[in-house]
């Protein structure tokens, strides 16, 4: 009996050494496993930053791409309207030009035609005179009609050159709007 009480105790003794070293083993595998869980959710956090910051980047360039544009378009459109404005003014000029020359050959039409009528006779003379007061007014009226069809003309054309830029300016602005209201948002959305 004593020797089965010696080798219990023994069992006992070895049973309680290997709860010990079984409960050791368990402590370092979990500290293990904290540790590694520790080092991939940090791991994790510094991919998802760097992504974070890369996708903030990308997109910032992207509005200030898309700003220059906008800045570049407004400025081919004013440079365009100068333009324009020019180009309208020299036509404008040049077809002032070309009226007071017809006038003023129509005018000098009439003189010749007068001083011709006055070394005529005298009956032929009213004649004349009654048919180129007839003659001066039609012309006169064909001038006061090509020019009243020509300030017509040029304010209908004006008209619609100003409502044109002021639709083409108000396009710009929204569409620079829509992007400035964007790039605010995009801001306010990555803080």
């Amino acid at each position: 009996m004593r020797e089965q009480m010696k080798a219990l105790a023994q069992n006992i003794a070895a049973s309680a050494s290997e709860r010990l070293m079984a409960v050791g083993d368990s402590r370092a595998q979990t500290t293990d496993m904290l540790q590694a869980y520790g080092r991939d959710r940090a791991q994790m956090a510094k991919a998802l930053k760097s992504s974070l910051a890369a996708d903030h980047a990308s997109r910032s360039a992207d509005v200030d791409s898309l700003r220059a544009d906008a800045a570049a378009l407004c400025e081919e459109f004013r440079h365009d309207r100068v333009q324009m404005r020019r180009s309208l003014q020299r036509g404008l000029h040049q077809s002032s030009e070309a009226v007071a020359g017809y006038i003023a050959a129509m005018r000098a039409d009439l003189a010749e035609g007068r001083a011709s009528l006055a070394k005529s006779n005298r009956s032929m003379a009213r004649v004349q005179l009654t048919a180129m007061v007839k003659d001066r007014r039609d012309r006169s009226n064909d001038v006061t009609e090509l020019i009243d069809g020509f300030h017509a003309s040029h304010g209908e054309m004006a008209r619609e050159l100003s409502k044109s830029l002021a639709q083409t300016m108000e396009n710009v602005r929204d569409h620079v709007s829509g992007l400035s209201e964007w790039g605010k948002w995009s801001k306010v959305s990555h803080k």
